[in-house]
């Protein structure tokens, strides 16, 4: 009976070791595993974090003063000759940045610096989609700009709408927002003539105030009265100031 009761100790003892090794193992995988679990979801945190941080930034650097306001336009005031002198003659235009807006002829697209106000960039294009550059020029706002490939130039603004339109021109302007706010717009004072090729197209206000365009091409003319209300399913004011 002694020797039985031993051995069944025995036996005892050894399943013991035996489970006590078998747990181990498979604790051993678990409590691995659980460490790059743990990383990977303390990784994934950051990441996130970062993530979120560079667009703040980014939003940031855009949204100094006023930037980021919806009214705030880009604007180019046309002067028939250098240092801004006389009286506004000519296409003006301008537009909320970061968008592809229409000119009298084209397109152009206004990018901000990154670290100023003032200064920005401004991209001509001839598609629809500013697509295709023409050119691409920085600008300072507040202050009087020279045409460099003609005698006119420009007083370039950062402002509000209502900005500044000469009396008696052709007025074309991009709405949104229920055709109660201006995201873009250009300007031809009264009798701009615009020369492509064989074709030249006048911009006026006729007798009545009403815009107009006159095409010509060669020695036969075509005259349109151009006047449009802003509708939801099409956002453009064609009228004479």
């Amino acid at each position: 009976m002694v020797r039985q009761s031993q051995s069944t100790k025995s036996l005892m003892t050894l399943m013991i070791m035996m489970i006590v090794v078998l747990l181990a193992i498979i604790v051993a995988p678990t409590t691995s595993s659980s460490t790059p679990s743990s990383l990977a979801q303390l990784l994934a945190r950051d990441y996130e974090e970062d993530e979120y941080i560079i667009e703040e930034i980014d939003t940031k650097e855009y949204a100094d003063d006023d930037l980021e306001a919806s009214s705030v336009l880009y604007n180019f005031l046309p002067f028939s000759q250098r240092g801004c002198n006389g009286q506004p003659i000519g296409v003006g235009f301008g537009s909320l940045p970061f968008q592809c807006s229409p000119n009298i002829t084209g397109t152009f697209f206004i990018m901000p610096s990154y670290n100023s106000n003032s200064y920005f960039n401004l991209s001509s294009n001839q598609a629809d989609f500013c697509n295709e550059e023409l050119y691409n020029v920085g600008y300072n706002t507040q202050e009087c700009q020279n045409n460099l490939q003609a005698t006119n130039s420009y007083y370039i603004s950062r402002e509000q709408w209502p900005v500044k339109i000469p009396p008696s021109s052709f007025l074309y302007q991009s709405l949104y927002d229920y055709c109660s706010k201006v995201s873009s717009y250009w300007f031809a004072t009264n009798n701009t003539v615009i020369t492509e090729g064989q074709t030249t197209t006048t911009y006026y206000c006729d007798g009545n105030n009403e815009p107009t365009i006159e095409v010509c091409v060669g020695t036969s003319c075509n005259v349109t009265q151009v006047a449009r209300n802003c509708q939801n399913n099409n956002p453009q004011l064609i009228y004479c100031t």
